[in-house]
C-alpha cells in the first residue's frame, strides 16, 4: 500500500517534471538535498554564515548513513540518498499498523487507510527524495512501538538516533516524559517509592531520546565557538527560531487578507487543519504517548519561525494526527472510501509535484 502511494507521487512528479523541463533526479535531489549531499562528501564546515553549503544546522544522522553507504557499497551519492530515503519509507511504513492498532476502536481496515493517507499525504514525496524525512520517521515510529509495548531501554536508543536526524527528535523526548509523569500522577495513591520505579525507565528513555538533539547542539556549537552556534546558523541561514507562533499567525493573517499564490493558501489551509487534527487525537482516545508525540510534532512546527513554505514538509513527522481521519474514512462505504482516497491522492500528489517543479522557492 505504501509503495503503491509513493509510485503514484512520484509518477505524478515525473509527468510534471516532464512539462516543466526538468528531470526527476534533479527534483529528487534539490533544494536541502544538496546541503545533505554536501555535508555527506565534504563533512562540516563549522560556520554560522548564512548561504553554507554544509551548515551544521543540519544533523548528521541522514548524511552520515549516505557516507557510510557511499564507502561500503562505492554506489553515487545522490543513488545513496534515495535508496535510503526509500528503504526507510518502508521501515516506517511497516510501523504504522502497530501504532493504529493501540488505539481503541481500530480495526486493519483503519491500518491499511492510515498507511495510504502517509503515503500520499501532503509533500510525502519527500520520503522518496534526499531528504532526512523517511529516516526520522522510520526512527520516531519504531521509537513509539517500542514504547507501546514498554520496551524503553530500546524506545530510548531508537529515540537518540532519531534525534541525531531530526530536532523533531525531542517530540519523541517529550512523548515519554509525558508518559512518565502520567504514570507518576497515576500511582501517586501507591508507596512513592513504587511509583518512581514505575517512571524511571520512562524518564531514562526520555533523557536518553533527548540526548540526540541536545548533543549535536552542544557540539556543533562549541565547535563553532559558541554554545548557541547551532541556533545561530539556523537563524542566519533560514530565519529559523522559535517564537511561540508569532510569525505562522502573521503569515496565515497575510494569506487571508491578500492575494495569494496556490502554495501559501495550501501551506495555511493545512497549518490550521493540524491543529485541529491534534484536537481529534484526543477525541479519538489515542494512548498519551501518541497525544503527546504528534501534539509536539506539530507545535514545533506551528510555534517556529522560518520558511512557511517548508512547513507542510516539517509536518510529516506528526503523522500520528492523521491516525482519527483514516479511522472515520475506514468505517465508511468502500465506495466512499475509493473516491475520497482517490481525490486526496491526486490533490496531494499535484500539491508535491506543483512545490518541486513550478514553485521557485526552497520546500
Amino acid at each position: 500500500m505504501f509503495l503503491a502511494g509513493q509510485i503514484i507521487t512520484l509518477g505524478m512528479l515525473a509527468w510534471l517534471s516532464q512539462a516543466r523541463g526538468y528531470s526527476l533526479l534533479s527534483r529528487l535531489t534539490t533544494w536541502d538535498a544538496q546541503h545533505f549531499l554536501s555535508i555527506a562528501i565534504d563533512g562540516y564546515t563549522w560556520s554560522t554564515h548564512a548561504g553554507t553549503a554544509t551548515s551544521p544546522a543540519f544533523l548528521p544522522g541522514y548524511p552520515s548513513l549516505i557516507a557510510g553507504l557511499h564507502a561500503v557499497t562505492g554506489l553515487w551519492p545522490p543513488a545513496a540518498a534515495i535508496l535510503v530515503s526509500v528503504t526507510c519509507g518502508v521501515i516506517f511504513a511497516c510501523a504504522i499498523p502497530h501504532i493504529v492498532r493501540a488505539i481503541p476502536g481500530t480495526d486493519g481496515r483503519a491500518e491499511l487507510v492510515t498507511v495510504a493517507l502517509v503515503a500520499v499525504s501532503p509533500m510525502s514525496v519527500v520520503l522518496t527524495m534526499a531528504y532526512s524525512e523517511a529516516l526520522f520517521c522510520a526512527l520516531a515510529s519504531w521509537a513509539l512501538v517500542f514504547a507501546l509495548r514498554h520496551r524503553w531501554w530500546t524506545a530510548g536508543t531508537i529515540g537518540f538516533f532519531a534525534g541525531t536526524v531530526r530536532i523533531s527528535g525531542l517530540a519523541i523526548a517529550f512523548a515519554f516524559a509525558v508518559v512518565a509523569i502520567t504514570t507518576l500522577i497515576r500511582e501517586r495513591r501507591q508507596l512513592r517509592s513504587t511509583a518512581v520505579c514505575a517512571a524511571i525507565p520512562q524518564m531514562v528513555a526520555a533523557t536518553v531520546a533527548a540526548s540526540g538533539t541536545i548533543g549535536w547542539v552542544l557540539y556543533s556549537g562549541l565547535r563553532m565557538g559558541s554554545l548557541t552556534g547551532w541556533f545561530a546558523a539556523q537563524n542566519k541561514g533560514w530565519g529559523s527560531h522559535f517564537d511561540f507562533g508569532v510569525t505562522t499567525t502573521k503569515f496565515v493573517y497575510r494569506i487571508a487578507t491578500t492575494r495569494p499564490n496556490v502554495l501559501e493558501v495550501t501551506t495555511a489551509v493545512i497549518l490550521i487543519a493540524a491543529c485541529v487534527l491534534v484536537i481529534g487525537t484526543i477525541r479519538q482516545g489515542q494512548p498519551i504517548l501518541l497525544l503527546a508525540y504528534g501534539a509536539a510534532a506539530v507545535a514545533e512546527v506551528v510555534g517556529s519561525a522560518g520558511i512557511m513554505n517548508s512547513k507542510i514538509r516539517l509536518l510529516i513527522p506528526a503523522f500520528t494526527i492523521l491516525m482519527p481521519t483514516a479511522a472515520w474514512l475506514s468505517r465508511r462505504q468502500q465506495v466512499t472510501q475509493i473516491f475520497t482516497l482517490a481525490t486526496f491522492t491526486f490533490a496531494s500528489t499535484w500539491l508535491g509535484g506543483y512545490a518541486l517543479t513550478i514553485w521557485k522557492y526552497a520546500i
